[in-house]
């Protein structure tokens, strides 16, 4: 079915008048390799079939950009197309030069390789100074200091921290109309995954949560709420329980309907089984916005 789409997409595309198709895929190999376009090796069909079709490198896609696995590497498929994945957490930049032969048609990749980003001077220049003025308003304050955090915390501490917070919310804004039973869910940071002593901006709290979830009410089963959240084998499950959910986990009905408030990568987690009642906020606002109001108040004095 995949296939299918990405075909369809690209003539389409083509169609438009695309004369170049980039096809950028989250997901990839778990080989890891130090190769660059002069000496890349060839996967096979064998190789890259849990997530590539070698038919699309028949004329429908021009060079792939993988991801996912976390790896470093640059490969041919057994149709001549590079594709190329350039590790996670900015610890590398995927470059890929090519030229487009406008009286016949022809793409021809020059370059495929992967920049380690310790090797790219990082110092601001004026395009650069640019740039960050043009966008100010989108990017907003991130290098302001929000507050100050008295000692270390580390991963399951956020995650434990974002699960209380994401219940106080959501009993500040639906606990007259529902009576929750728990904030939290599958709770995750990023790198650099703890937050040391010392001032917080908001980068650092970007940078530990930096997807775009929203907060929102759920329904669920009693027997799923007891499965996947009160006794999950998941330690990546982080639970907050209110007052009357320290009082009846022990005791939940199975065939009963309770509410959580978690985040909307747990709730379109298909077998946790949760029907979303409502968002927490119209507008942007996440994980790392709960953090950043918390922090402002002095809750990590």
């Amino acid at each position: 079915e995949l296939t299918d789409l990405v075909k369809a997409e690209s003539e389409s595309l083509r169609k438009q008048g695309a004369d170049v198709i980039i096809y950028s895929l989250h997901d990839g190999s778990s080989k890891k390799n130090d190769a660059d376009s002069s000496n890349a090796p060839v996967y096979y069909q064998k190789d890259i079939e849990n997530f590539y079709d070698v038919s699309l490198s028949d004329g429908y896609v021009d060079v792939v950009f993988e991801a996912h696995t976390h790896q470093s590497y640059v490969y041919k498929d057994e149709n001549g197309v590079y594709h190329v994945q350039a590790a996670s957490s900015n610890k590398a930049v995927a470059h890929v030069d090519m030229d487009y032969n406008t009286k016949t048609g022809d793409v021809v990749v020059n370059k495929v390789e992967c920049h380690k980003t310790s090797t790219i001077h990082e110092s601001k220049d004026d395009a650069t100074e640019r740039l960050f003025e043009k966008y100010s308003e989108q990017i907003g304050a991130v290098y302001d200091v929000l507050g100050y955090n008295s000692r270390y915390r580390s991963s399951s501490a956020l995650a434990d921290l974002c699960a209380d917070l994401y219940l106080k919310a959501g009993i500040e804004k639906w606990g007259q109309e529902y009576n929750i039973f728990l904030g939290g869910g599958f709770i995750q940071t990023r790198n650099p995954y703890s937050l040391k002593a010392g001032n917080v901006c908001y980068k650092d709290l970007q940078s530990l949560f930096p997807f775009d979830n929203d907060i929102v009410l759920c329904s669920i089963k009693g027997s799923d709420l007891s499965k996947k959240f009160i006794f999950t084998n998941n330690d990546r499950y982080h639970c907050s329980y209110s007052a009357y959910g320290n009082q009846n986990k022990n005791s939940v009905n199975d065939d009963d309907i309770y509410y959580v408030v978690v985040d909307s990568y747990t709730a379109d987690y298909k077998y946790n089984n949760l029907t979303v009642i409502a968002r927490y906020s119209e507008d942007d606002f996440y994980a790392r916005d709960l953090l950043a109001q918390y922090v402002k108040n002095g809750g990590l004095k």
